[in-house]
């Protein structure tokens, strides 16, 4: 054994096997392969580690590459010692190649339950098969998603984004084709297609909704207004929910429904609910056992109780409808709501205060969907002073009725004794020119016989003013029940009576078909009497060579029997239309045959007294026109 201070001579690994080719060829070959090996090994993982930067254990790679390496370099140095003896060498790279094994293997074991927990290629497959059949069930629900987003047939379905401060759609359901009158696909490319419809008056608070929404990650809920491009507006209730990507845009999901009809039909409740608060008769609403449910403010005008007080008192039906009724009178009431009809009635009841007033009651059943009685509803009206007025009216017309039989029976009487002296002047005058006639010539008086004249005529009047004046008080009550009466078989009978200026054909009468009228005989037959007297009086034409005409016609409409009577004769100055009903005006027109004045105003007076109406227009081409109006009502 040599000293440790004596120098060692090493020789070449080549000596040992004798130089001998075929071991110094295997010992080159097999180890320069090894190394080359070993060389490439650890390019290919420094390639892989570079091109994925995302592999896991980056630094165990770096080991294993470093391991490798130092390996293949020991084996180079098994070449070199065939034929230096590099032994030092070998033996420090040897070292180094163990601790980075050392390291490595460390390493290893610590990330050993890791490797194993490492899905095997088997497994990879499967679960990318797995992969595969879940991303083909998405897009199979995606696919009937999106369907029954353009199926629905009120509705339709978006995801929206902003891009910067510009909205955008990612998707937009084919129910907005429908609803708002635009193409999804176009919507798509320009979101400000839908945007713009929103009313003016409402982009203020839907940028806010907007902004909260993204601030704070909460839900876009509005109800907007939007006029379609043909101009229908509709109303779409839309509701959204955002998300957040990991790039941190924000998308929201969301849908949006017609509720055109609901708004509207919210809209008329509301004005009905108003109407029935605002409304100046009582509404109740109560159970059937009288437990109060609903009750407008005017119930409380009107009875002075509020609603908790009346709630509170639990009031039966009976006191809801009158304190003050009796039984029988509640009885009857009890039959008709049992026979599931409406009750009405006007009677006494009392207020909080203890008064009492007039009220009108109308109580009606109100049922469920199988038909039975639910609860009932009262409407209530303050007929106090109407009540009362009723009263005055009754006392009054009572009055005026009696008033009027009064002036009647005075009119009677009072013709009664005008008519008599009338008479004997008229019988006087005649026998006065009878003696007249009979003396000579000589001696009759000619100023006498005129006076007497004179005398006749002023007694005729007197009677026809009597007479007509008792047809004036006559006209204003029937003479006879009211009924629908046929106007052209009045005037038939009428044409007997009529002047002697018909009856000689110096006037024609044309009557057309004539509508039936609520007018009772006597008077009907008056009013036409007093007309056509009227028209034959005042309705020649100027010139005596043109024959006169009177023209009868009518018509029925709007429950209204109308009739008009035209002549051809001068017309009736303006200022005149209205006063020619006046009694006992009269006009002064040349050709006429004068008259008392106070036909038009019988013919007034009987048509007044029906409610109906009566006037006088010129005619164009000559002539007047007399037209009056009679309700079909009583």
């Amino acid at each position: 054994m040599p000293d440790a201070l004596t120098p060692i001579t090493l020789i070449p690994h080549g000596y040992c096997i004798s130089w001998q080719p075929e071991l110094v060829a295997a010992f080159v070959i097999g180890n320069l392969l090894i190394a080359l090996a070993y060389f490439t090994i650890p390019l290919v993982i420094l390639r892989f580690i570079r091109q994925r930067r995302d592999i896991d254990f980056q630094h165990l790679h770096w080991l294993f590459a470093g391991f490798i390496i130092t390996c293949g370099i020991t084996h180079l140095l098994h070449v070199v010692e065939l034929w230096y003896p590099v032994y030092y060498l070998e033996a420090w790279m040897d070292i180094a190649t163990a601790l980075v094994s050392i390291i490595a293997a460390f390493m290893l074991w610590r990330i050993l339950p890791v490797l194993v927990s490492l899905p095997s290629s088997k497994q990879l497959i499967e679960a990318n098969q797995e992969l595969l059949k879940i991303g083909a069930e998405l897009r199979d629900r995606e696919t009937q998603l999106r369907s029954l987003g353009d199926s629905l047939p009120d509705s339709f379905l978006y995801q929206y984004t902003l891009e910067g401060d510009i909205p955008k759609f990612l998707y937009i359901s084919s129910g907005v084709e429908r609803i708002n009158a635009v193409k999804a696909e176009s919507v798509m490319l320009d979101a400000m297609l839908l945007l713009a419809q929103i009313d003016s008056r409402q982009l203020d608070e839907y940028a806010a909704g907007q902004a909260l929404s993204l601030r704070e990650s909460s839900d876009f809920d509005m109800a907007l207004h939007m006029r379609r491009p043909d101009g229908e507006w509709r109303w779409l209730q839309v509701r959204s929910r955002p998300r957040k990507k990991d790039s941190g845009q924000v998308i929201w999901d969301g849908i949006a429904t017609d509720i055109t009809d609901r708004h509207l039909f919210e809209t008329e409740i509301n004005r009905l609910a108003q109407a029935v608060e605002q409304n100046p008769a009582g509404v109740l609403i109560t159970d059937v056992n009288g437990s109060l449910e609903y009750m407008n403010a005017a119930c409380t005008r009107i009875s002075g109780y509020s609603f908790a007080e009346a709630y509170a008192k639990n009031r039966t039906p009976r006191e809801l409808i009158s304190s003050e009724m009796s039984d029988a009178d509640y009885g009857a009431v009890q039959t008709q709501l049992q026979a599931g009809r409406t009750w009405n009635g006007i009677l006494r009841n009392r207020r909080k205060d203890g008064s009492l007033y007039w009220e009108q009651v109308s109580v009606s059943p109100l049922f469920d969907n199988e038909g039975k009685v639910a609860s009932y509803l009262y409407l209530r009206l303050d007929v106090t002073e109407q009540k009362n007025a009723e009263n005055e009216l009754r006392l009054r017309s009572t009055a005026l009725e009696r008033a009027s039989a009064d002036l009647t029976r005075f009119a009677d009487v009072s013709a009664h004794h005008l008519m008599e002296p009338t008479r004997r002047l008229t019988s006087y005058a005649q026998q006065l020119r009878a003696r007249v006639d009979h003396l000579p010539d000589a001696m009759r008086d000619e100023e006498l016989r005129t006076s007497l004249n004179y005398i006749e005529q002023d007694a005729a009047r007197l009677r026809g003013m009597v007479r007509d004046v008792q047809l004036y008080l006559a006209a204003g009550t029937p003479r006879a029940e009211l009924r629908m009466e046929d106007a052209n078989a009045v005037l038939e009978a009428l044409r007997p009576r009529l002047s002697a200026q018909l009856q000689a054909g110096k006037v024609e009468l044309e009557v057309g078909i004539l509508p039936e009228v609520m007018l009772d005989r006597p008077r009907l037959t008056d009013m036409f009497a007093a007309l056509l007297d009227n028209a034959l009086r005042h309705g020649a034409p100027p010139d005596p060579d043109v024959t006169a005409r009177i023209r009868i016609s009518g018509e029925h409409e709007e429950g209204l029997s109308r009739f008009r009577i035209r002549d051809n004769g001068r017309g009736i100055p303006p200022e005149y239309l209205e006063r020619v009903f006046e009694i006992f005006e009269r006009l002064n027109v040349t050709g006429s045959d004068g008259g008392t004045g106070i036909g038009l105003s019988i013919a007034r007076r009987i048509v007044e007294s029906r409610h109906g109406r009566i006037w006088i227009e010129n005619d164009p081409d000559g002539g007047a026109m007399v037209v009056f109006e009679v309700p079909d009502s009583v």
